[in-house]
Parts: structure tokens; C-alpha cells; sequence
């Protein structure tokens, strides 16, 4: 499929996010670190968005895709936040942090995708 990015591709560019936001927490300037969080937020609001708008509905109509969309379009602000907030600690503890919820994060994500398709 064109214009779909590899796996390997959107872990490059997610890892050069969390090192951007590694950088911008460290300055001491503390507001900049919260601009790569804020501009996701915000992403994640206009994906919600456009997922009603376009009437694609996942499960639930639109409320539960609105949901689920809010949820996952969040997995890496949340990361972000992770990295502010534990700015004090060593780099590989933050790289194992921020790898154990990407991954525990999708986990519930398909358990829940999964027992929704149970009672549907």
C-alpha cells in the first residue's frame, strides 16, 4: 500500500520523537516541554474528529469509535509525559519505561478490541 509506513519506519520516527522530547524536557526553559505532548493532544482530538465526521464506526457507533480513537491517538502523548516526568532519572530507565507502556498499551487496547467483539 502506498503512502502506509512500515513498522520499522514508525518506530524510527517515534523513537526520534522521544529523543526530541528527551532534549526539550532538559532545557531550562520548562514550558517546551510540553509542546511535542500539547501538539499530539491536539492530533489526537482532530483524529477524533474526523473519525465521527467520516462516519466509520469501529464498535459501539460513534461514541465507542470516538473512544477508542481518543485512546490509542494518546499512546504517545502519554510517552511524552512519560519522558517529562521522569526527567531525572537515567536514559535507559526511560527507554524501558516508555517501551513497557507502548506495549502494555496495545495489550489492552486488543483485549479491549477483543471483548467488546465478544458482546457485540
Amino acid at each position: 500500500m502506498e503512502g502506509m509506513l512500515s513498522s520499522a519506519q514508525s518506530l524510527l520516527m517515534l523513537l526520534g520523537v522521544l529523543v526530541i522530547q528527551y532534549f526539550l524536557v532538559k532545557r531550562p526553559q520548562k514550558w517546551m516541554a510540553f509542546i511535542l505532548p500539547a501538539l499530539y493532544f491536539g492530533l489526537s482530538i482532530r483524529d477524533v474528529v474526523l473519525s465521527v465526521q467520516n462516519g466509520a464506526v469501529i464498535f459501539g457507533g460513534s461514541i465507542g469509535t470516538a473512544l477508542i480513537t481518543f485512546f490509542t491517538s494518546n499512546i504517545i502523548t502519554a510517552m511524552l509525559l512519560m519522558v517529562w516526568w521522569k526527567k531525572d532519572f537515567d536514559k535507559s530507565i526511560i527507554a524501558i519505561a516508555v517501551f513497557a507502556v507502548y506495549i502494555l498499551s496495545n495489550v489492552i487496547l486488543m483485549l479491549l478490541l477483543m471483548l467488546i467483539g465478544v458482546f457485540v
